[in-house]
């Protein structure tokens, strides 16, 4: 899917994200995410959300330092796109993401800035 065409039909904000894998020999960043609950039905609760073509991902945390598994999730608090450099094929996505860490106290987190061009997205729901 074109990033620009589809990516405004999922509500994202306070949706939650419960991994992000990056895989750059494939461009590939996967962000498995559990929808907000105003998504429209059809698109299902949750599932994987696979962007294709990435490049100049950046971060404020080093993804490969985040213990998604067994220590952090996160709440989603903006997912943004824009054109990137009027390239017709590529957009910037911009994600802010709340990060908690499980069984703690909901005062211990800190924001995630993600921030990336991608070619398009696929959205993978779970059965």
């Amino acid at each position: 899917m074109k990033i620009s065409k589809d990516f405004q039909k999922f509500h994202l904000h306070d949706g939650i994200i419960n991994q992000v894998l990056y895989r750059p020999e494939s461009k590939e960043l996967v962000l498995y995410i559990e929808l907000a609950y105003t998504s429209p039905p059809e698109l299902g609760t949750s599932g994987q959300m696979v962007f294709s073509g990435v490049e100049q991902l950046k971060t404020d945390s080093p993804l490969e330092d985040i213990d998604w598994i067994n220590d952090v999730w996160g709440e989603i608090k903006t997912a943004d796109f824009t054109s990137y450099q009027n390239i017709d094929t590529l957009e910037t996505m911009s994600w802010y993401v709340l990060l908690y860490r499980r069984g703690r106290d909901y005062n211990e987190s800190y924001m995630l800035h993600l921030e990336f061009v991608a070619e398009s997205f696929e959205w993978l729901p779970d059965k």
